[in-house]
């Protein structure tokens, strides 16, 4: 296009593209399969996403470009060799499919997308994004299992706790380094490290998974680690979940304690140097490695480590060190599953804590307090005498005298031993193979008191980025959902754990399935919960049932599955399908979920499970409503009935998102069938349930199997046994997710703040009272009146287990009113339930289509709302208000509003169709239109 203007007598001829750009409009946050830049991607389609900054209100994607190239030169350029998708007419912004040239093992893609708005003009490029393809092949692989059997130098006589073998190469570059990519895994865990430095920030590689199924490897740009000249590359070696203990096999007499997949740790590796003269050379583990063990003598995921500062290698893994008294490595068996490039995120330290105090409630027994309760590791920081042998233990609480509680550690022997080298300059060291669940650590085996200085907790969990906020005006309320935030971080590594302190720590399937709507509000567990989905998968049972954790390195006689737990496949699956909007997700798990329903088929007569149909699984029928607090507990058949019904809701819907029709009608003519049969034998002739508990009545409504003219009546019945309990609740794992929902979506919103401010026992709040720091396993716990023993086995005792802290889902849903209407957040619901009790809440969501926020306050009579909704997306906002015109937007009346695409009144609550774009809405005379109740 050009224009010629005249300009004081001056021709000027000004040249624009042909194209508009679009400054409305602009594409950030690139994505593949999650992952900013992932190094080692295996799908020969890998799905790409972006989000969108706008200027504008009601802005809205149209059409995009894609390029990707071999090189960024070519990005530059504007040329995407290996795929230009042209101009795309469409909206959306992720899981769109790389659909240019076929890709092979090591391939470079570097990428860019812009986008057309609905003025037709388009948005400058993003800035470039990255993937590297992985090893396609087995045959890519060129490296070979090697190891050290080091079972026979074990020297503690209660555990088995082999020293840790460390093997080195050394090798001269043959010119200067332009690219070196490092491959590594074990069976086992590894550290890798070059020219003496840590390779990557990672813990625990190569993560938990069904060994024999397969194993993850690990992809590292090590190209700034290496030299001209000579280098070297070491690793250290440790049992893990692979050939250590794991779970809580010592404490029942399982016939193996340890080694559930292998009993010597093995790894791979393959380093691939490019040099600058286009030379190319491979570094790969074989039989001229050297290993020797040193200072790490024990190092053990539950029983924690014992490093001797004295036997350290100066110098091990770097150049010229004197390997001569090491050992050549044996190659050994390896693998037997697949090798793929792990799918998930990798265990990072997440944050530092220093102590608040330090206590002395025993002779040389000093307590460092953390003020948190946290999972990880600590830094030891020290001076002293060679020699000298430092032990820390941890622990959750402390006794009444200050003495550290690790009662409930029950065989997880949790300890770290130091001893000094004798450095005059200090000594710092931090264990590598183990991790604690703790807020308090004991330090024994000082010669002198110790200041704070000396203990830094270093806090690890899985990297999944915090995508969530909310802040009440209530300071209670904010600790509980700290306390949540706090738990989940805790138990989310690389697997979700139940617990990180005791004998356990597995994937219990019960607990995930009912935290994971929290979880996705609190952060990004895509890429977490993508990598466990194939772990519970791999553990399905050949009777189609998912098991009770996973990964299952072992299981108790007939302690398998259960209804409620088994449901995890279905449910995870439908979850990370609904907030990421994954249909691969579901396409890949599709027949697994099938035959757990069709265990459930199999167990049913005349369209219902019966009294006895798991009885064969320990404890008898199932978990049931676990940790409730009912005199008469929930009947485990009618939440194995729930949960058959709710599933197959899922699966219809999931079947017709991938095109399943004929299956999705069939589940649901099943459902109807089923659902008649459940009626039948559960209702009352009065409408009510037969089963007269609070999490019967729960379970039914919030999972939806009832028909729409019982729900008010079960609502009904459900705020009657509260009343008759005095307000508080008796539900336990199943029930207690569900209980504010229901009470909120039937109306009873008072009822629903009143049960969440309560702060005696049992209650959300009673942990707060109490001093609590994250979520508790159980409402007991401890209690003023029994302390940690209560009802309970005091070994049976978590103070980091998240199934409780799931209310967050409804502080997110109801109390600050963000929820979806369409799969991913497309259309946006905002429906906050303002209160003077708790107000002001604001509370923001990063959704995979950008930020989502929702505030609101309350001045007087009037209510205020603040509203943000990100670019390409709507929303539908109900407003407490008594007529359209007592509300406005940012002062002006919502028919002179920009960005408002309609409103009506739905009752007491004005709803607003809005497009992206912040607006501040105020509502007058809101009082009596909202509930009241106390503050706690």
């Amino acid at each position: 296009m050009r224009i010629i203007l005249l300009i004081s007598g001056y021709l000027l001829l000004v040249v624009f593209p042909l194209q508009l750009q679009s400054a409305s409009l602009q594409p950030h946050q690139l994505r593949c399969e999650y992952l900013p830049e992932p190094l080692a991607m295996e799908k020969p389609h890998p799905r790409l996403s972006w989000q969108l900054e706008a200027t504008d209100r009601g802005a809205i994607q149209t059409a995009y470009q894609i390029l990707v190239a071999s090189t960024p030169e070519l990005l530059g350029q504007d040329r995407g060799d290996l795929w230009d998708s042209g101009k795309v007419p469409s909206n959306r912004t992720n899981q769109i499919h790389y659909a240019g040239h076929e890709l092979a093992a090591r391939q470079d893609c570097y990428w860019k997308v812009r986008v057309w708005g609905k003025e037709g003009t388009a948005s400058s490029w993003s800035e470039p994004a990255y993937w590297k393809m992985g090893l396609l092949d087995p045959a890519d692989w060129k490296a070979q299992w090697i190891g050290f059997d080091n079972r026979r130098l074990n020297k503690n006589e209660t555990f088995h706790l082999p020293p840790s073998p460390y093997f080195r190469k050394s090798w001269q570059a043959k010119g200067k380094v332009k690219k070196a990519i490092l491959y590594s895994t074990a069976l086992g865990l590894y550290e890798a490290r070059i020219n003496g430095q840590k390779v990557g920030k990672d813990y625990f590689a190569p993560g938990w998974t069904d060994y024999d199924q397969r194993v993850y490897y690990q992809t590292y740009d090590v190209t700034s680690m290496l030299r001209t000249g000579g280098n070297a590359i070491g690793f250290i070696l440790a049992n893990g979940w692979y050939a250590g203990y794991t779970g809580y096999a010592v404490l029942v007499g399982h016939p193996k304690e340890y080694a559930f997949y292998g009993e010597v740790p093995v790894f791979m590796a393959q380093l691939e140097i490019e040099y600058e003269n286009g030379e190319r050379e491979m570094i790969t583990s074989d039989t001229d490695w050297k290993v020797n063990t040193g200072p790490t003598l024990e190092a053990d995921l539950l029983m924690g480590e014992a490093y001797d500062a004295r036997l350290e290698f100066e110098g091990w893994d770097e150049s010229g060190y004197d390997d001569a008294s090491w050992r050549n490595c044996r190659r050994m068996v390896g693998a037997m599953g697949k090798v793929e490039s792990s799918p998930g995120v990798p265990v990072q330290i997440v944050e530092e804590i220093e102590p608040i105090a330090i206590s002395e409630p025993e002779k040389g027994k000093y307590i460092f307090d953390l003020g948190t309760n946290i999972a990880g590791i600590v830094q030891l920081k020290i001076r002293g005498k060679a020699g000298t042998r430092v032990q820390l233990r941890y622990g959750e609480m402390l006794h009444p005298d200050g003495r550290l509680m690790t009662e409930n550690l029950r065989k997880a022997r949790a300890t770290d031993t130091y001893i000094l080298k004798g450095d005059s300059g200090g000594e710092s060291w931090s264990p590598k193979f183990t991790y604690h669940g703790f807020q308090y650590v004991e330090v024994s085996g000082l010669d002198n008191p110790p200041d704070k200085e000396m203990i830094t907790g270093l806090v690890l969990s899985s990297v999944t980025p915090r995508v969530g906020h909310f802040e009440s005006g209530n300071d209670m309320i904010n600790q509980l959902y700290r306390n949540i935030v706090r738990t989940q971080k805790a138990n989310y590594l690389d697997v979700p754990t139940d617990c990180p302190q005791r004998d356990e720590r597995m994937g219990w399937t019960g607990d995930a399935q009912i935290y994971i709507r929290t979880a996705t509000y609190n952060s990004d567990i895509a890429a977490f919960h993508q990598k466990w989905l194939v772990d519970l998968n791999d553990a399905q049972f050949g009777n189609g049932a998912y098991p009770n954790f996973a990964p299952m390195a072992f299981h108790r006689p007939n302690m398998t599955y259960s209804p409620g737990w088994m449901d995890a496949g279905i449910i995870c699956t439908y979850n990370i399908f609904k907030v990421y909007d994954d249909l691969d997700l579901v396409r890949k798990f599709y027949s697994n979920m099938q035959e757990q329903l069709n265990l459930y088929q199999r167990k049913s007569e005349q369209d219902l499970l019966q009294e006895g149909a798991f009885d064969e699984v320990d404890p008898q029928g199932g978990f049931g409503d676990w940790l409730n607090q009912d005199k008469t507990a929930t009947s485990k058949i009618l939440a194995a009935n729930i949960y058959w019904l709710f599933d197959l809701k899922l699966m219809a819907e999931m079947a017709d998102a991938i095109g399943q029709r004929t299956d999705a009608e069939n589940y649901r003519i099943t459902f109807r069938k089923v659902q008649e049969a459940f009626l039948e034998k559960y209702r009352t002739p009065e409408g009510r349930l037969q089963e007269n508990t609070q999490t019967a009545c729960v379970m039914a409504l919030d999972l939806d199997v009832l028909p729409t003219s019982m729900k008010p009546v079960v609502a009904r019945q459900l705020v009657q046994l509260l009343e008759e309990n005095n307000g508080y609740l008796t539900t336990g794992f199943l029930g207690a997710k569900h209980l504010l929902p229901v009470l909120s979506n039937a109306g009873y919103r008072k009822e629903a703040l009143e049960l969440f401010t309560k702060k005696g026992f049992p209650s959300w709040l009673y942990e707060v009272v109490n001093g609590a720091t994250s979520i508790w396993e159980r409402w007991d716990s401890y209690t003023i009146e029994n302390g940690f023993g209560g009802a309970q086995n005091t070994g049976m005792n978590s103070f980091s287990h998240y199934a409780f802290g799931a209310v967050a889902e409804w502080m997110f849903r109801h109390l600050a009113g963000i929820d979806m209407m369409e799969n991913g957040f497309r259309e946006i619901a905002i429906r906050p339930e303002p209160n003077r009790a708790l107000g002001p809440v604001a509370a923001s969501y990063q959704s995979i289509n950008g930020e989502i926020r929702s505030a609101w306050s309350l001045s007087g009579n009037d209510l205020k709302l603040e509203v943000t909704i990100p670019a390409n997306t709507t929303a539908q906002v109900w407003i407490p208000a008594r007529a359209v015109d007592a509300v406005k937007e940012g002062g002006l009346p919502l028919t002179e509003a920009k960005g408002i695409l309609g409103q009506e009144m739905d009752g007491q609550l004005l709803r607003v169709k809005i497009g992206s774009g912040t607006y501040t809405f105020t509502s007058a005379s809101v009082a009596g239109l909202l509930p009241e109740v106390a503050a706690p």
